[in-house]
This record gives structure tokens, sequence and C-alpha cells, in this order.
């Protein structure tokens, strides 16, 4: 897996492990390293054969279902895979067969480490993160991330069509962004390919992916920030909202004409805008989710010279600042 790659654990308490298409002497490999695991303080919970739910998935490349199952595991899965020809993608690790425990077990132990550390360092955060709606906006940042098309199912119902690489949606008629925040039984992503996803929206009107991700970002728990971030880091903008496209709001607005002046950190936000405090950390976890914000001062940017926020902005000065970030070489996003 790529380094710094956030693993999805979801809000899960044991890592889970899959094995798919493993050979007896495969398996019984497996089970001597998940005992050298546990004995370094490792445990895992190996799931029943063949069963593809777990947060790390074992797949040899020879069983004869293989290109199925990888083809059909979610994109935030990650998946070791066992086989001769070496294989390169997101979230994917690779080892040659044939093989030994000792092989086996560095290779595990390079994957489970961090997936455990950071199951076991973030589970007020993964608590919170336990909603729908979170779960949603994973999957779709992933799909965007990694240019993968998907469709999300209800109890095998198709709700909506997403394609990472065009970064656009479709929806199924009779159903909209409402659909899928409705706290009813959880969500299912099936991996597309691209001529799937083409075949499957034909006919369907499509719209902006980042528009359903602001509106996902926005479904998450009140004064939720985003990853990384705390109450004193500043943060900036790469380039203005759309706010045409995501659903404009006065109160976003207000925090966007700020940070057109200048960084700031959630609690500078609060205190200039006068705004509650749910309203600025949705707006930057909104922005984060659609790539819009950056964390810290520009480069070479002096902290001891940011010029103080004032609490009011005058109203001439707002209402000039969509054209001073023009002039300033904002796009649009």
């Amino acid at each position: 897996p790529r380094k710094g790659r956030r693993f999805d654990v979801s809000h899960e308490t044991e890592l889970k492990i899959s094995a798919l298409g493993l050979d007896t002497t495969e398996h019984r490999m497996l089970d001597v390293v998940l005992g050298l695991l546990r004995d370094e303080g490792m445990p895992c919970i190996l799931l029943a054969a063949n069963d593809p739910s777990g947060h790390l998935v074992i797949v040899d490349r020879e069983a004869a279902e293989a290109e199925q199952w990888l083809t059909r595991l979610a994109p935030g899965q990650v998946k070791l895979v066992l086989g001769g020809m070496p294989v390169q993608g997101r979230n994917l690790a690779f080892l040659a067969k044939p093989f030994n425990v000792g092989a086996l077990r560095d290779m595990l132990m390079r994957i489970v480490r961090p997936m455990r550390e950071q199951l076991q360092a973030t589970p007020k955060r993964q608590d919170a993160d336990a909603g729908p709606s979170s779960v949603l906006l994973d999957a779709l940042r992933e799909a965007r991330e990694t240019g993968q098309a998907l469709c999300v199912q209800r109890e095998g119902q198709p709700l909506v069509y997403v394609c990472g690489a065009a970064r656009a949606c479709a929806f199924v008629p009779g159903h909209d962004a409402e659909s899928l925040f409705m706290p009813q039984k959880p969500l299912a992503f099936h991996p597309l390919d691209d001529s799937a996803y083409r075949q499957a929206t034909q006919g369907l009107a499509v719209s902006a992916l980042d528009a359903l991700i602001w509106q996902c970002a926005l479904q998450t728990e009140s004064g939720c920030l985003p990853r990384g971030l705390d109450e004193d880091t500043p943060v900036r903008l790469k380039a203005w909202p759309n706010f045409t496209r995501q659903g404009f709001r006065n109160d976003f607005f207000r925090i966007a004409a700020v940070l057109a002046r200048q960084p700031a950190s959630c609690a500078e936000l609060v205190k200039t805008t006068g705004l509650p405090r749910a309203s600025v950390a949705g707006f930057l976890l909104a922005c984060d989710a659609v790539g819009l914000l950056v964390a810290g001062l520009p480069a070479g940017a002096d902290p001891d010279k940011v010029t103080p926020l004032r609490r009011k902005t005058p109203p001439a000065r707002q209402g000039l600042l969509a054209r001073l970030a023009e002039r300033l070489g904002w796009r649009r996003a």
C-alpha cells in the first residue's frame, strides 16, 4: 500500500482479514503467520473462507474467480495479491509465489501494523465517522481519487452511479441525494468498469460528483473538522467555491470572504464572522471534501507578519470579494 495512505477501517474495533481463493497450503501458512502476529501484539480476525468483507483482503491471483473478486472489492479495502506476475494499484500489495512463512509474515507485518495503529489511535474519530453519511463520503472521495466507477445500492437496488474519472454521477429515476442520506439499511458500493458505467447511465441525467460530495460532507456529524485539522491550524482556499452548483448559503459566503483575505483557523473564523462553530466546521469539512482546502500558511509566509483578522468586514469591501478573487488569479471551483 502507498506510504501514508489512510486505510479504511471504518468504526470496527478489530482488524478483519479475508482470504479468497487460497489453497490448503496457503491457508496453513496464513494460520501460522496470524499466530505470529498475535505474539507480536497484533491480533486479527480471519473471516470465513471467501468472505470478502475484510479490511485486508488476501487474494490468490491464480484462483478461478480471482479477477471477479478483485473487481468487486471496494476501493477502500486493502488488497494483498498472491501470484506470479506483479500487479500495482492503490491500496494494493503484491507477494510473488511461491513464498514461505517468513515472506508472508514480513509482508503482513508491513501491512497490518499501520492499519492497527490507526485503528487504535483514533477510536473517537472512528465512532464519529460511523454514520451512513460518513461511510458514503469516504467511498465517494475514494472513487474520485482513484478514478473508480461505482454503483451505490441499498438492498440490491441501484440509487446512483458514480464515475470518479469524469467526476460525474447519475441518479436512478426516483432517487436523489436525500435517498442516500436516509438512515435506513446500509449502502453497498459495487465497482464498475468504464463500459458498465456508460451502459448503466445511458439516458440518465448526469451531474457533478463534487456537488454530491459537498452535500454528503454537510450531512456528517455537526462540528466535525477535517482529519488532521485542529482549532488553531490556519487554512486557506485553493479556489472560490462554486456556490451556484453546490448550494448558496450566506454563512458559507461570509467564511469564504474572510479566507479570500488571508489564511485563518477555525477558532479565528468563528470569532471573526460571529457564526456558530458548527457552520464554520461544516464549511471547512465540505471544502476539504472537494479538494479546496489547504492547511497551513503559504510557503515562505512569516506567521508574525500575518495581519490579525477583524471581526467585521466592511460591506463595501465584502461586495468586491468575488472580483478581488479573480484579480488575484483564483479560479472558480
